[in-house]
C-alpha cells in the first residue's frame, strides 16, 4: 500500500524515495528479531536517541512488557539490516570514478 502512496507524493514534494521490499523472517517472533538484530547495539551502547523521540524511548522503556507497543523499535531493527558501512576515501574515489564512466557512456 505504502508503495502505491509515498512515491507519487513525494514526487510533488521534489523528494526522491527508494522503496524496498523488506521480507519478515519465518521461525522468529518480534521480540526475538528485535533482540537478535539491535541487542548488542543497545547492549554496548551505541545507540544514541534524542530526547524528542518519545516514541522510540516509551517503546525501549517498555521492550519486554507483554503487549505494549514496540513498532518503531522493530521498524529501527529493520532498519539496522539497510545500513552500509561509510566508505573509505579510496572506495568512494572508485565509486565516484565509475559513476563518471556510466554517466559517459549514457551521454
Amino acid at each position: 500500500m505504502l508503495t502505491k502512496l509515498l512515491p507519487p507524493r513525494a514526487q510533488a514534494k521534489g523528494v526522491n524515495i527508494r522503496l524496498r521490499k523488506l521480507k519478515t523472517p519465518t521461525g522468529m517472533s518480534k521480540d526475538q528479531r528485535i533482540r537478535a538484530w539491535i541487542g548488542s547495539l543497545f547492549a554496548d551502547g551505541r545507540v544514541y536517541v534524542r530526547h524528542s523521540c518519545s516514541h522510540f524511548i516509551d517503546q525501549y522503556a517498555h521492550f519486554g512488557v507483554p503487549d505494549a507497543p514496540r513498532d518503531v523499535i522493530d521498524a529501527f531493527s529493520y532498519a539496522t539490516k539497510l545500513w552500509q558501512r561509510p566508505m573509505s576515501p579510496a572506495e568512494q574515489e572508485a565509486a565516484e570514478q565509475s559513476a563518471v564512466i556510466i554517466h559517459q557512456t549514457w551521454e
